[in-house]
């Protein structure tokens, strides 16, 4: 409602409110293009050492691994390096496959075969032999 109440004017794509412990973080942000998302974070009630306000940078490498970055009122910041990696649950992967989306051997991880177990490692010998003539 907060959204709808700001208008289409005002381009935040992510607005919360997290409350836990006795802390209450309200967070802002919005993409600023398409590998690249801003954001604000206010602390209503920080310990002394605790940013009171922040602010916030994504920037997405690849899929899997994006770069983190805040900086705030009371000098704390910090770079991250993040590695998401998302598996489906067994009824996700059912949907898909009902869905037709996917195969079960897209299913498998890396070095996996449909199973689970790990895939026979490909061998290399050497050059391939000539064809016979």
């Amino acid at each position: 409602r907060i959204r709808q109440a700001l208008g289409p004017g005002v381009p935040i794509d992510v607005l919360t409110v997290e409350a836990e412990e006795g802390r209450t973080l309200l967070q802002a942000g919005t993409r600023i293009g398409p590998r690249i998302f801003l954001g604000y974070a206010r602390n209503l009630f920080p310990e002394p050492w605790e940013n009171a306000n922040e602010v916030r940078l994504r920037y997405q490498l690849s899929q899997p691994l994006a770069i983190e970055s805040r900086y705030g009122d009371a000098g704390n910041g910090g770079v991250d390096l993040v590695w998401v990696e998302q598996f489906p649950t067994a009824a996700q992967r059912a949907r898909r496959q009902r869905a037709g989306e996917e195969s079960p051997e897209d299913d498998a991880g890396p070095g996996e075969d449909r199973d689970g177990t790990p895939a026979e490692p490909e061998r290399n010998d050497g050059p391939a032999p000539e064809p016979a003539p």
